[in-house]
């Protein structure tokens, strides 16, 4: 009894991951079954035992839509290649989901050489009544697809609707299919997978064969235990699964079903089945000849008559998407096929060969899988869901995918290559071949952009781009399936998708039916505020390149090689002219170079015009495993590359941003990339703050992608954390921007409801940064925690608190203070009177629990130096791992080690990896000993060099210092 596989249609639904029978309508002939003992007349009496199943603990799963308690699955074979498939099943309901999933049940066959038969369906409710399900409630109507195509009427369904079913029921239900005249007299073959998507506490597969039939067993995961008696075989497996698969565990490419079972000894004999089934369907008739004459005429070279059969069945006979093996093996005679102008893959592989017939052009059928490996130890028509054409020519295979429409000849899409399939040639054995690994020309991708911008902000150019490969199928694919009419509107749609929000005006689009040569869009686009206008910054007018990674965003380690498609490039070109006078800070190029792929990048400024070029080239198929680290790293570069914004000064020599204003004669030597890679971080922030502030509040949706945006800087500025080396200086700079993105963390989950998560951001973002908002958002997690005291007092703290800085710029229309008031008084019932001292004392103030998180007084009891320094502290789980004096008498060096005990509370949020730099002044003198006072981020001081601007210095430092306080303003 052959065993067809899910439909394509259907193979995403979760029932056909018992497939190996019947279509996917014996999704639940095969998904589940009843135990034995419950194999009773429809209307019998549910035993207390049966009640009681199953002995695993249904709480274990309480969360589950549904939970197969048993399933039994009962395969008999004939020797002449009839049998049947009874499954049995019993599935526990604990959700609306799970209603609606088993709500109406399908059972798919072809009526043509098969039967299903529905022994019972009925409803088990908690307190033990039963519901049958009545005959009239099962109806048998074609397929889906034999409405829209008639052709393949012998596809059929039985649909059965479950009466009675709710939450907290058990369904039961028994179907038998029954195969009354088989594929190939004398053969069968079949498929099981076990669970692995589902909970089912108990599956088992009996597979009874004749014993003196010749076949192939194959298991996987299960081994079978093995009996003979009366001349049959008998083969039992049993499985579970108890839990669900991991997402974040990869999973094999060339994962096999857990048990295929064939009585083909070899390969050619499956061809030879199949060349026998396509042999007469392959006639030349008159109206055959007539077309493919009419398209060849005038054409000399086999090459172009193949292309021109090739594109005429390709593109004008519409692809009905069924799988190999899905209603019926045998394709339509191509008669039928011409005159329907429909067909699914074997149809159309049909029509194809015997149009080339018609020229006396050979061409041969290849069976093959599009979502496995073969497995060439099972010669099985089950390992097979497509058909493809293959045309021997000057000693070399010419391959063709006719179902892909818009793919040029020679082109398979992605998930056909390097893969072994069935080739079945004419007048000679079938045999296995391997498909083109790479496409039949490089692959490419080239935009290019070329524009003004104009002293308002407003961006207007004309854009290009040309596909070729398999992108240019996808591109071609969606043109054509949208009116002309419409395609301003798609062009609009698809420019806004790859980050151009602006208009597009007057779109070119290339022929989509000449597939011989490139994909081309061209358009006029303009924005208004292109980039980030208010903040001066702007950057390429180019789209992403596909391979960025957000450093510090976790990625699942494959299995298998990284496959990165066939070899090719992408390459990007942008012009903006400026506005007279106006100027950018190019960045600095970038240069990837690895064995499988390289990445270049350029920008530069010259008269008056930004240019940038970046170049992703792909030099291989596949990607080595050893290589994932590198792989990851060369994304990540990527990335930092990509989204760099590039600086504009007007003629007037000032820039004005959100977070800093500078002129020509205030610059930080070193500063400039870091205050770049800065501003490139709070637009994200302020962006999402502003969702989060608003009143009345966001739609939930809009919070959780604030909240996110938030999650997503945190990562990042995490990952970037452990770049940081402590010897710069700069990289103290940071420490004010990870406070940012935790508090912004924490409030997106005080919004979410998850005042949890929100703490574990907020109480480190508080410690590290005293900022007003911190204080305000830590205290709301704790109210709804229920710690209304805490809350409280950490109110009465951040009421006092004022540092400033940078972060103060992200809400400059926020009062937080007055929140805080009016937070205080709901919580206290009280108006909030803190003071920063106690009675103008500092013993007891808030100011001194304030600064106990950043003083240690005597942190070194007593000392011979007499002086004091600047250190640069590195934190990593919270605990110092490294000091370095920045800055300060020699001396002072040797007190780096007891920088390195842990005593500065440093907390990171769980689970953080980040790295924290904090900078430590260390004031020692003989008669007090050494205190140590940990410098808030916003109040960081680093040494000066160069022929720049300097700060005066603080009135305790060393003589001789230099230095420069960070200079933050508001907009």
């Amino acid at each position: 009894m052959p065993i067809a596989l899910c439909s394509t249609a259907n193979s995403r639904r979760w029932w056909c991951r018992f497939a190996g029978g019947l279509v996917c309508a014996s999704f639940f002939v095969v998904a589940a079954a009843v135990a034995t003992a419950q194999d009773k007349p429809a209307n019998a009496p549910v035993s207390e035992s049966a009640k009681a199943q199953p002995s695993k603990s249904s709480s274990d799963y309480s969360k589950e839509a549904l939970v197969f308690e048993k399933t039994v699955t009962k395969i008999r074979e004939e020797g002449d290649g009839t049998g049947y498939r009874e499954t049995t099943a019993r599935v526990r309901i604990q959700s609306d989901a799970g209603v609606k999933e088993m709500a109406v049940l399908e059972f798919t066959y072809t009526s043509s050489n098969q039967q299903v038969e529905i022994g019972y369906v009925r409803v088990i409710k908690p307190d033990g009544t039963v519901v049958v399900t009545p005959d009239y409630n099962v109806q048998d109507m074609p397929a889906d697809v034999s409405r829209e195509a008639p052709m393949y009427s012998d596809i059929h369904q039985k649909h059965v609707a479950v009466k009675g079913l709710g939450v907290g029921d058990t369904v039961e239900y028994k179907v038998t299919e029954r195969t009354v005249k088989p594929e190939v007299p004398g053969q069968f073959w079949l498929e099981y997978a076990f669970s692995k998507d589902l909970i089912t506490l108990n599956e088992e597969l009996d597979l009874d064969v004749p014993a003196d039939k010749a076949m192939t067993v194959v298991s996987g995961d299960k081994q079978p235990t093995i009996t003979t008696a009366g001349g049959r075989k008998m083969y039992h497996w049993s499985s579970d699964n108890l839990s669900r698969h991991d997402p974040e565990k990869a999973v094999s490419k060339h994962q096999k079903p857990s048990v295929q079972v064939t009585t083909f000894t070899e390969w050619s004999a499956v061809g030879a089945w199949y060349g026998g089934l396509q042999k007469e369907q392959l006639t030349v008739t008159p109206a055959i000849q007539s077309k493919a004459d009419a398209l060849t005429k005038g054409l000399t070279s086999e090459d172009d008559k193949i292309k021109a059969i090739f594109d005429a069945v390709a593109l004008k006979t519409h692809y009905v998407g069924l799988s190999f093996g899905i209603g019926r093996y045998q394709p339509h005679p191509a008669d039928d096929v011409l005159s329907n102008e429909y067909g699914d893959c074997k149809d159309k592989h049909t029509l194809l060969a015997t149009m080339l017939k018609a020229e006396r052009i050979e061409a041969w059928p290849v069976l093959i899988s599009s979502s496995r490996e073969l497995d060439p130890a099972v010669p099985s028509p089950a390992q097979f869901d497509h058909v493809i054409t293959v045309v021997p020519r000057d000693g070399k295979l010419i391959w063709m995918d006719s179902t892909a429409e818009v793919a040029p000849v020679g082109v398979l899409i992605g998930t056909l290559r390097d893969k072994q399939a069935l080739a079945i040639p004419s007048g000679r054995p079938a045999y296995l071949e391997r498909t083109p690994a790479d496409l039949p020309f490089p692959q490419l991708m080239r935009f290019k952009a070329d524009g003004k911008l104009n002293d308002k902000g407003t961006f207007t150019g004309h854009m290009e781009q040309t596909y070729r490969g398999d992108i240019e199928l996808v591109m071609r694919a969606t043109f054509r399936r949208v009116p002309e009419s419409q395609w301003k509107e798609l062009v609009q749609r698809f420019s806004n998708s790859i980050g151009f929000g602006g208009d597009v005006k007057e779109p070119e689009v290339s022929a989509v039916e000449k597939t011989s040569e490139p994909f081309d869009i061209a358009y006029d686009y303009s924005r208004e505020k292109y980039g980030e206008w208010d903040d001066r910054r702007i950057s390429p007018p180019m789209p992403p390149v596909g391979w960025e990674l957000i450093p510090g965003v976790k990625q699942i380690k494959p299995v298998d090689d990284i496959e990165i498609g066939s070899p090719g490039e992408q390459v990007y070109d942008s012009t903006i002219e400026l506005p007279e006078g106006w100027h950018v800070f190019a960045p600095i190029g970038t240069d990837l170079k690895e064995d499988w792929a390289e990445y270049h990048s350029k920008y530069s400024f010259s008269n008056g015009k930004y240019t940038a070029e970046r170049r992703l080239v792909f030099k291989a198929e596949k990607i080595p495993l050893t290589d994932w680290d590198k792989y990851l790293k060369f994304r990540e570069a990527i990335y930092n590359d990509s989204n760099r914004m590039a600086t504009l000064t007007s003629p007037d020599g000032m820039n004005i941003s959100g977070d800093h204003m500078t002129t020509p004669g205030f610059v930080t030597e070193g500063f400039e990339g870091i205050r770049q890679q800065l501003m490139e971080e709070t637009p994200v922030l302020r962006e999402a703050l502003a969702t989060l502030k608003q009143d009345p509040p966001a739609s939930r949706l809009d919070i959780s992608a604030a909240e996110g945006k938030c999650q997503m800087v945190t990562n990042k500025l995490e990952a970037k954390s452990r770049e940081l080396v402590a010897s710069d200086p700069h990289s103290l700079y940071w420490a004010e921007l990870l406070g940012m993105a935790w508090t912004c963390t924490g409030w997106g989950k005080i919004e979410t409801k998850e005042a949890g998560a929100a703490e574990i951001y907020l109480r480190p973002a508080w410690k590290l940064t005293q900022d007003p908002l911190a204080g305000y958002q830590l205290a709301r997690a704790l109210e709804d925690k229920g710690n209304k005291a805490d809350a409280a007092h950490v109110l009465e703290l951040a009421y006092v608190s004022s540092p400033g800085g940078m972060f103060t710029s992200l809400y400059p229309d926020m009062n937080v203070h007055d929140l805080i008031a009016a937070n205080y008084q709901k919580l206290t019932g009280k108006k909030i009177a803190a003071t920063a001292l106690k009675a103008g004392q500092y013993d007891g103030s808030l100011r001194a629990e304030l600064d106990r998180d950043i003083e240690i007084r005597q942190f070194v009891k007593a000392t011979k130096v007499n002086g004091q320094g600047l250190f640069a502290v590195t934190f990593e789980n919270g605990e110092p791992v490294k000091a370095i004096l920045l800055q300060g008498d020699k001396s002072m060096g040797a007190f780096a080690t007891t920088l390195q005990g842990n005593r500065f509370p440093v907390p990171l949020p769980n689970g953080s990896k980040a790295r924290l730099l904090r900078e430590v002044k260390l004031i020692c003198s003989p008669w007090g000993g050494c205190d140590a006072y940990m410098l808030l981020p916003t109040a960081v001081t680093i040494p000066m060099k160069g022929n720049l601007i300097e700060v005066a210095p603080p009135p305790d430092a060393p003589k001789g210092t230099k230095v420069v306080q960070i200079q933050v303003q508001q907009q």
